[in-house]
């Protein structure tokens, strides 16, 4: 008989940066790849760069470039004008025109970018949702001392198969993200989640008041029953 559930899930999905060609001292072509609602242009999509030799954005530092996405397509290509020099540089996506809500990073290490192998990249993600009677827990992947507490963080429950830009969560299918580390596991509870329905986890980076269209990672879902011998 039926005694217990498990999830069925897909993959994360992500914001991504990739590069187009190489810098030069007159900037640097660099795709990007959000979800398909998203339009980058309208929600203030910002990209920053720093100076450094590090693989991790310097949070609190004033960006050295500051490059606003000037387009409304969710996955495109701009050029980030910025004179880059032999130097090593990290290079941040934004979801809203805040260095807070950095999502995805390329890092050119010093010295080093002739050679596209050498770039390292990183996205927050969702790396599975667990459910439980009355709720359903998060675990997602975030960029490296970054604190999403601090940053009014949040994540929801959607019916579906993907985040919609408009509407509402499920009925209190939402909730602060009240770690201060980037890796992190945050239950949504209340909840009543169905068999055999798709829902669709959501990781936002601005407060839920203001910051709607501040998605960073989707994880879609359904729950199944476990037939037991």
């Amino acid at each position: 008989m039926y005694e217990s559930t498990f999830v069925v899930s897909e993959n994360s999905h992500s914001v991504m940066l990739s590069p187009v060609g190489l810098p030069t001292s007159n900037g640097f072509n660099v795709g990007y790849s959000t979800f398909s609602p998203n339009m980058p242009s309208q929600y203030g999509n910002t990209v920053y760069v720093w100076q450094t030799t590090l693989n991790t954005v310097p949070w609190g530092r004033e960006p050295d470039g500051v490059i606003a996405v000037n387009s409304d397509r969710a996955r495109s290509a701009l050029n980030v004008e910025f004179c880059f020099e032999d130097q090593g540089y990290i290079i941040g996506y934004a979801v809203a025109p805040t260095p807070n809500a950095i999502v995805a990073t390329m890092h050119i290490p010093r010295g080093t970018q002739q050679d596209l192998m050498s770039y390292a990249y990183s996205s927050l993600s969702i790396g599975h949702v667990a459910v439980g009677p009355g709720l359903a827990q998060v675990v997602s992947r975030g960029l490296a001392e970054y604190n999403p507490h601090a940053n009014k963080n949040w994540i929801a429950i959607f019916n579906g198969d993907a985040v919609p830009y408009e509407g509402s969560a499920l009925q209190n299918g939402c909730a602060l993200v009240t770690s201060e580390v980037s890796n992190n596991a945050q239950s949504v509870e209340d909840i009543a989640l169905l068999i055999n329905t798709p829902y669709v986890a959501g990781y936002f980076m601005v407060d839920c008041e203001t910051g709607r269209h501040s998605l960073a990672a989707q994880f879609p879902f359904s729950i199944q029953l476990a037939e037991q011998a």
